[in-house]
């Protein structure tokens, strides 16, 4: 093939302006489009052809530049000319004198003609369609004719034989990727004990969080660490006892935003109760971790995507997870003994059950002794010891109790509360009894209260333990007493407060016993006469000035005690059936009423009513088991 006839071809003898001429000389000729940008970079070349076939001359072009190339069988033709220069240049006059495509795949550089530009199709699935053309885009071999389209389940390639070629590879990787690939299930575990998604509490100044069983297998099965080590622990967080500030403009305000986008009440990124915004939350999909497990509050479900394989591994988990729980019935007895009045009225009292002792008053025959300020079983004090000594484990509660009535009725000591509360095993009950004031805070430019809480908090944790025939009962105890004192600064009351923490291990239907929590009040006060204890300086001796001082000391006595759900009364005893259809007893006729003697007839209905009857004599009395005879009383 030689150049078109309108084509100026320069000899060697002029090899200035070789390629000006050469461009002038190809009119009619169609842009040259790559797929792949062939590497030519900045290099120059420098070629001689005399009635070369442009075969060969594209082999020699290639080759000075380091690129493997492979022709195509079509591309025929002859070309003359001294070519140097860059090779970019170069390999574009070519392309458009020679009408040819060159197309790169990264590896080598093909070259056919135009003609053998083609379409094919491909039957695959949207998803593979998808996956296809996100290969061929990350590869870079994609162009204005090297084109891909979609069209419902088929994908259509336009382009040079290669790419086609490349195309339908990653077409064939991509089903058989899809067909390989596990397929996603969904499915969902119903839950009868155990709570699907967080509970979250508020016990005094804290916020405690204690996961679900979602957040249990999220955190199982999370590839991040942060979720995986956070996700499945029980939680507690201080609620800050300031309130936050009104800005001057009242409750208006909470909750709307601020010029910098926070938010009154919260921190950027957060609402107004400080906690993660929704789509901020951990546990998004990705192609790389499809695993998703969610909790439906509603039903109290558990809904899991994953593989099908292992489905029946999640079934396991979420049925050793939800196990009916041990129900406990948790009493508190919070006693107060006035150690001062006891004192005064000479009480001395103990309590030894074999299992620990209680010194109460003054006495030297102690069950239990001192060394060191603790207490010591087995031994007796070498001193009288006032007070009250307790700390132990009582297991007959009833003669506990009867002695506690005993200093009761003397006034020494007093039950302040007694609550029962129910709860699960491993589940903490609270009681709590308080009193909460604010406190102003002046600001330059706003106000706020600051939340002053004061009173009993009691919380316990019980564990349930069984070893064959013998069951104990761990119990994590938390006591927080607090009162308001007389004291106060800058006018504001002092408030007095005392902490307990401990663990106990105790036997079924045994006791814990708490103490040691003392009290210390000095009151005093003043009596006069009127009108004349009112008279300056001589009003004094019509007063009597007085001042006493008491010693309160606190016990707490925790029972546990197994409960369980008691069973529904049999429907045969109750005479119901609830399997029985719809048109049951509620929906029968009445019963027929009695008929009337046969010496009584009913007065015609026109009859005015006649005067009333006589009620029938009475029945003769029951006789009493001992054979006397009751009288039935007149209900006159």
């Amino acid at each position: 093939m030689s150049l078109p006839k309108d084509s100026v071809v320069v000899r060697k003898a002029a090899r200035v302006g070789v390629a000006a001429a050469i461009a002038a000389a190809l009119i009619a000729a169609a842009p040259q489009v790559r797929a792949g940008e062939v590497p030519l970079g900045a290099r120059n070349v420098d070629l001689t052809a005399r009635e070369q076939p442009i075969a060969q001359f594209l082999q020699n072009f290639y080759n000075q530049i380091g690129v493997p190339v492979v022709i195509s069988s079509q591309v025929a033709g002859t070309i003359n000319g001294v070519f140097r220069g860059p090779a970019a240049k170069i390999d574009a006059d070519i392309s458009k004198a020679f009408d040819l495509v060159t197309y790169y795949d990264g590896g080598a550089a093909y070259v056919y003609t135009a003609a053998q530009l083609s379409s094919r199709s491909f039957p695959i699935s949207g998803s593979a369609s998808r996956r296809v053309d996100r290969a061929a885009r990350q590869l870079g071999l994609l162009d204005n004719r090297n084109t891909l389209r979609a069209t419902g389940d088929m994908l259509v390639a336009t382009g040079a034989p290669r790419f086609l070629q490349q195309v339908d590879e990653l077409a064939r990787g991509g089903v058989q990727a899809e067909a390989a690939s596990p397929t996603l299930q969904y499915r969902v575990f119903y839950l009868r004990y155990g709570w699907a998604d967080d509970v979250n509490l508020t016990v005094g100044a804290k916020q405690v969080t204690i996961p679900g069983v979602a957040s249990i297998i999220r955190s199982l099965v999370s590839s991040d660490p942060n979720e995986r080590a956070g996700a499945a622990a029980r939680s507690e967080t201080p609620i800050p006892a300031a309130v936050q500030g009104l800005r001057g403009q009242g409750l208006a305000t909470l909750g709307t935003p601020n010029p910098g986008g926070a938010f009154y009440g919260g921190q950027d990124g957060q609402g107004t109760l400080g906690m993660p915004l929704a789509n901020e939350q951990t546990g998004v999909y990705s192609p790389q971790n499809p695993v998703r497990v969610q909790a439906d509050t509603r039903l109290n479900a558990v809904i899991v995507r994953d593989v099908a394989e292992r489905m029946s591994a999640y079934e396991e988990l979420v049925r050793a997870l939800d196990v009916e729980p041990q129900l406990l019935e948790v009493e508190a007895a919070i006693i107060d003994i006035d150690t001062t009045k006891a004192r005064d009225l000479g009480v001395n009292w103990r309590f030894d059950d074999g299992n620990g002792g209680i010194q109460f008053g003054r006495g030297p025959d102690a069950p239990a002794g001192l060394e060191d300020g603790n207490l010591v079983r087995g031994k007796t004090s070498p001193k009288p010891y006032q007070g009250l000594v307790a700390s132990t484990i009582i297991g007959n509660g009833d003669y506990f109790a009867a002695r506690l009535n005993a200093l009761e009725t003397e006034g020494v000591a007093r039950v302040v509360s007694r609550p029962q509360i129910v709860t699960l095993s491993n589940v903490e009950a609270v009681f709590e009894n308080s009193r909460d004031f604010y406190v102003r805070l002046a600001g330059e430019r706003d106000v706020d209260l600051f939340n002053v809480t004061a009173g009993t908090t009691l919380r316990v944790t019980p564990h349930v333990t069984r070893d064959g025939t013998q069951t104990r009962i761990r119990m994590l105890v938390t006591i927080e007493d607090g009162s308001l004192t007389n004291a106060s600064v800058d006018n504001i009351p002092v408030v007095r407060r005392a902490a307990l923490n401990t663990q106990a291990l105790i036997q079924e239907g045994q006791s814990l016993l708490l103490g040691g929590m003392t009290v210390q009040s000095d009151t005093t006060g003043s009596q006069k006469i009127p009108v004349l204890g009112n008279i300056p300086v001589l009003g004094n001796l019509f007063k009597v000035q007085s001042r006493s001082s008491g010693r309160i000391e606190r016990m707490f006595l925790i029972t546990p005690r197994l409960a369980s759900i008691a069973a529904p009364r049999s429907t045969t005893q109750a005479g119901l059936r609830y399997d029985a259809p719809a048109s049951g007893f509620e929906n029968a006729p009445l019963p027929a009423a009695p008929k009337l003697p046969s010496d009584r007839k009913p007065p015609p209905k026109s009859a005015p009513r006649g005067p009333a009857q006589p009620l029938p004599p009475a029945p003769p009395p029951a006789p009493e088991p001992n054979g006397t005879m009751k009288p039935i009383p007149n209900p006159s």
